[in-house]
């Protein structure tokens, strides 16, 4: 396969999140998953990235609050 495949510890490290987040997140279908079995779901790296473009916005920089 030419996509990694990532455990949702993976996926929480990646995103300095809690594994419970992943999982939430991902029962909300805002990451896709592959369920395996039920007790055995992956991520695929693409997707995970795909989710980041997507969520991303620059930090505004406020002159008011930083002279």
């Amino acid at each position: 396969m030419e996509d990694d495949l990532m455990t949702a510890g993976d996926v929480a490290a990646l995103l300095k999140v809690p594994k419970s987040w992943v999982f939430r997140a991902s029962s909300e279908g805002r990451i896709p998953k592959i369920v395996i079995s039920r007790r055995c779901v992956r991520f695929k790296r693409s997707d995970v990235e795909a989710m980041l473009k997507l969520k991303y916005k620059p930090a505004r920089h406020d002159e008011s609050v930083h002279p």
